[in-house]
């Protein structure tokens, strides 16, 4: 049973779990008045959803629906687990299961903003991935939908202040969405193509799609270079873009290379920013 549960887990991408659980603790710790509270029921509940059960979501649904290009792709011999049909089952049953939980917190959510944002999560992490929507296969739009990154910070931070997150602070979490999903598309754009898939990283080629993503980190680069509060921290910022810019003059294997160290990079970043954001609450 035990090893049953771990090879689920793994279908989930461990090594990404922080890139949904981050966005929630960023998200609520920016909303707190006290370092209290973060001792409530809700809290630790949605933090277990986005830790676990919405990871099981997003990749469930990603492997089902993936197939075309995952047989064509060598990153899942060796980086990620590529998916045999034997595992269909089982996922498929993970991802059903995590998204009637998705809905059902949802439905107990405090207010209707969280729950809209909850149910806005659920979608976009299934239309992302599953036809006939899939915004994976549409250019511009699959890299739009990967907001659903941030919405656990958007949900995080309205669950702790019950405001609205500002609409300067949604605009700059889309540029950098839009950037780490870009990002993370070059490296796939022979496999996509090879199974006839168009992306936005396969309609600009590895070089525009490098330079996007530099422009469109710089967007937060600069948003924080501009809040006294967040410096020195708004420093770390400008790796994101200087790296892009870096990658330019480099051969195209350095852009996998580059991507193996982002979910070190974000984790240690996120984690400062975290510290960084606790450290202005009274305790």
């Amino acid at each position: 049973m035990i090893h049953r549960i771990i090879a689920l887990l793994n279908f989930s991408r461990p090594r990404f779990w922080m890139y949904l659980i981050g966005p929630y603790l960023i998200g609520y710790a920016c909303g707190i008045s006290h370092w209290t509270d973060f001792f409530t029921n809700y809290f630790f509940a949605y933090a277990i959803y986005f830790l676990i059960v919405a990871n099981c979501l997003l990749y469930g649904v990603n492997d089902l629906y993936d197939s075309d290009t995952d047989s064509r792709n060598p990153k899942k011999l060796s980086y990620e687990k590529r998916v045999s049909e034997s595992h269909h089952k089982t996922i498929k049953m993970m991802s059903i299961i995590s998204g009637v939980v998705g809905l059902g917190i949802a439905l107990i959510a405090p207010s209707r903003q969280l729950q809209f944002l909850m149910v806005g999560f659920n979608m976009l992490s299934v239309l992302y991935s599953a036809p006939p929507v899939r915004f994976k296969a549409t250019p511009v739009f699959d890299s739009l939908s990967n907001i659903l990154y941030a919405l656990p910070g958007f949900f995080g931070y309205t669950l702790s202040s019950d405001n609205t997150v500002p609409g300067v602070i949604i605009a700059v979490c889309c540029c950098w969405t839009m950037a780490m999903h870009l990002f993370s598309a070059i490296p796939d754009i022979q496999a996509d193509k090879s199974a006839h898939l168009d992306t936005s990283a396969v309609l600009l080629g590895p070089r525009i799609a490098l330079l996007t993503c530099g422009l469109l980190w710089l967007a937060p680069a600069l948003f924080l270079s501009f809040k006294p509060d967040f410096f020195p921290f708004s420093i770390f910022m400008w790796v994101y873009p200087i790296t892009m810019f870096w990658l330019l003059f480099q051969r195209v294997e350095y852009i996998f290379r580059t991507y193996q160290l982002f979910p070190y990079i974000n984790s240690s970043i996120g984690a400062i920013l975290f510290f960084v954001i606790i450290s202005t609450k009274p305790i």
